[in-house]
């Protein structure tokens, strides 16, 4: 994307969210639809030059996180009280924040995180807000599907959280499985993999 494009998403997100411009008042400007603004607004967003939070307090279960921590010897859990079991998607987002909410408590500079794949871990670094760090580090913990989602692989993950927390990376340039022991030790002897590990 051009520098153009780039400067006038800026410009539209600007005049909206922190002007308070109502959208019509911004196409006529730009010589543009109302719903081409709107397009522009999400464009916006899904390229991060917007970030929207919600927040509001999530209740957590603190006895059943204390139970986890004596079950499992944890020294901290976070427990979603009363789940939306019924609602796979506000779950999902609701398990995220708690996470995110959770890791900023965490965050400070010269930090090494590691981070696995997945949909929690997704919705986790999606509500995590841009926090540049000095001197920080994340590492991807686990060998990449390579199907499905990319979105929810380790290698985009690591590279994700990174760039909202202004940190090195390091990806594990592996598969997640391999088909012998024979392959996975010739892995194990990659100069980037030995890096990461």
């Amino acid at each position: 994307m051009d520098d153009n494009r780039l400067e006038l998403l800026g410009q539209v997100a600007t005049w909206y969210y922190e002007d308070n411009i109502g959208q019509t008042e911004i196409a006529e400007r730009i010589g543009r639809s109302r719903s081409m603004v709107s397009r522009m607004l999400n464009e916006a967003r899904e390229l991060g030059l917007v970030e929207i939070r919600v927040r509001f307090s999530l209740k957590a279960d603190a006895t059943l996180a204390a139970r986890l921590c004596q079950e499992f010897g944890l020294t901290q859990a976070r427990v979603l009280a009363t789940p939306p079991i019924d609602d796979f998607p506000t779950l999902l987002r609701r398990i995220g924040r708690l996470g995110a909410y959770y890791l900023e408590e965490l965050l400070r500079d010269n930090i090494t995180l590691g981070i696995g794949w997945g949909a929690t871990s997704h919705a986790l670094v999606k509500a995590l807000p841009s926090m540049p760090l000095q001197n920080a580090v994340v590492a991807q913990m686990m060998g990449s599907i390579g199907r499905g989602d990319p979105m929810v692989d380790g290698s985009e993950l690591a590279r994700w959280l990174s760039q909202k927390l202004d940190a090195t990376h390091h990806y594990l340039p592996a598969p997640l499985i391999v088909e012998s022991e024979t392959v996975a030790q010739a892995l194990l002897n990659d100069p980037l993999v030995a890096e990461t590990l």
